[in-house]
């Protein structure tokens, strides 16, 4: 006998197969999506997100460092001169300001004007006058004759006095201008002058080396006629 025919036919297998896949690539799809480290075999790997290294900038070494402006600060003490540094747009350490002392201008001293010194002898009674530039020394000449020497480096008066002549003439003739009331004898050559004259028993020169300066020979002219006999 033949059975009878089903009521409700079956589905092909075929479509059954079609449907298994889809269903199964689909879930696949919604694990690759919600499951980003799921590694299946068919879903891409996560594209590492790249580094970013930054370039860095050459680094500009100076030759030398930028000099402040300094600018003087008036002190009140007046002894002290602060000298303040004025910021500068680099941002560089603070520099430390140097005191510098005032500077002081030294008084020159003027040069003092020679004096007239008046030189007196009690012992053989006369009085002179020289300058302060020169410098008086006392000795004997042939252990008789007193002689004072008034030196200078540019030239040197003197004055002889005692019972002899301190230098030889052949023929003296006192016919010359007079100093302290006697009359005179005078000899010059290019470098000097000799005056001579007596007093009782005292003979008397009175001599200039005066190397031909004239402003030693005037001073030599005053040297002379301030000679006094007291």
């Amino acid at each position: 006998m033949t059975q009878p025919a089903s009521s409700s036919p079956r589905p092909p297998y075929f479509i059954l197969t079609l449907l298994f896949l889809f269903l199964s690539l689909t879930g696949l799809g919604l694990i690759g999506v919600f499951v980003p480290n799921s590694n299946l075999f068919f879903m891409s790997q996560p594209v590492p997100t790249p580094t970013l290294v930054p370039s860095l900038a050459p680094t500009v070494i100076p030759t030398s460092a930028p000099s402040p402006y300094i600018e003087p600060v008036a002190s009140d003490s007046g002894s002290v001169v602060t000298l303040t540094a004025s910021p500068s747009a680099s941002a560089s350490p603070a520099l430390k300001p140097t005191l510098v002392p005032s500077l002081i201008t030294p008084s020159l001293s003027p040069v003092p004007t020679p004096k007239t010194i008046t030189y007196k002898s009690s012992t053989q009674n006369f009085s002179l006058n020289y300058s302060s530039s020169r410098k008086l020394y006392e000795d004997k000449e042939k252990g008789t004759i007193s002689r004072y020497t008034f030196y200078r480096s540019d030239s040197s008066f003197a004055l002889h006095i005692g019972p002899d002549w301190s230098w030889s003439h052949p023929a003296r003739v006192f016919d010359q201008p007079k100093v302290s009331g006697i009359s005179t004898f005078r000899y010059e050559s290019s470098g000097q002058l000799l005056v001579d004259l007596e007093s009782g028993t005292q003979k008397i020169t009175l001599q200039c080396i005066h190397n031909n300066v004239e402003a030693v020979k005037s001073e030599c002219q005053e040297f002379i006629s301030s000679f006094k006999l007291n």
